[in-house]
């Protein structure tokens, strides 16, 4: 029979996988503030539904606060990352996400003052040199392309260090989700509004010829992103977080073939050196 944590942590990472292979058409045809916009607001659907079966939880101010700041990281996250995604391969941008996992891992040593091992320094210096090969080019020259998304990374880390941090004296986890959500939708709006998208919503059956509607597309991604939020909340509760973030940090290995299946992107040698780098030195980052 399959394990009740193990059945949350496949949810969880297919969900983020799904939904982050989704993006890539969103992004591409309607631009990264539509796109990042629309995931936001139906994000929100999946945990108003929880609220009955996880509970919603009290918040205090400071616990508001923080979980507010973690909203503005997140919708700059997203912003960022999507702005990659409009020109460059889903594959390269979500395995980027090995910035993300490193970043907590500091914050973790370097703040909280845990302990630091030989094999936690490799995996730093691995996914780094994994970064390197995943966002050059032929001739080992960076891709501007991928600064939003490396930066979008660095933005995710703070969002869920925040939002770590303040989870563990609030009884309200599934309230900070919902402020932090509600922060992201709320500045992004206002960001629409003052810098309206000037792209024009490009309708191109050549990005992804399997379907017509890329209003489709969005809603997938927005519920997708919502469930796998929740689902990482459900590990907490279920007492499955070490195990269950291993499984959730393979999501990038799934994007990628994702990515090869859905969007024909094509890999050099260099750049799948990188990949299975990455994956191996976050998956191992998780486990520790």
């Amino acid at each position: 029979m399959l394990n009740l944590g193990l059945a949350v942590a496949l949810i969880g990472m297919l969900s983020f996988a799904v939904s982050d292979t989704f993006a890539k058409s969103v992004s591409v045809r309607w631009g990264n503030k539509r796109a990042t916009f629309a995931l936001l607001v139906l994000s929100v659907l999946p945990m108003v539904i929880s609220i009955p079966f996880l509970g919603l939880g009290g918040l205090d101010g400071f616990a508001i606060g923080i979980s507010a700041l973690s909203g503005v990281f997140y919708m700059l996250a997203y912003l960022l990352m999507y702005k990659s995604l409009e020109t460059e391969q889903v594959a390269n941008t979500i395995s980027l996400s090995g910035i993300e996992y490193a970043i907590i891992a500091l914050f973790g040593i370097l703040i909280l003052g845990e302990g630091v091992t030989k094999l936690d320094v490799l995996c730093f210096a691995g996914i780094f040199i994994g970064i390197f090969f995943v966002t050059t080019t032929a001739k080992f020259r960076f891709n501007r392309n991928y600064f939003p998304a490396l930066l979008g990374m660095v933005f995710f880390g703070g969002t869920y260090i925040l939002l770590d941090y303040v989870s563990k004296g609030s009884g309200g986890l599934l309230a900070l989700l919902l402020v932090n959500r509600i922060v992201a939708i709320t500045l992004m709006a206002l960001y629409l509004r003052i810098a309206p998208e000037r792209r024009r919503i490009v309708k191109n059956r050549k990005t992804f010829s399997m379907w017509d509607s890329t209003l489709m597309f969005a809603v997938f991604t927005g519920i997708l992103n919502g469930m796998g939020a929740i689902s990482l909340l459900a590990l907490a509760l279920l007492n499955f977080v070490a195990v269950g973030s291993v499984i959730v940090a393979a999501e990038a290995a799934v994007v990628i073939f994702l990515g090869y299946l859905i969007y024909k992107e094509k890999f050099e040698r260099r750049q799948i050196i990188g990949f299975v780098l990455l994956s191996a030195c976050v998956m191992v980052l998780s486990v520790l």
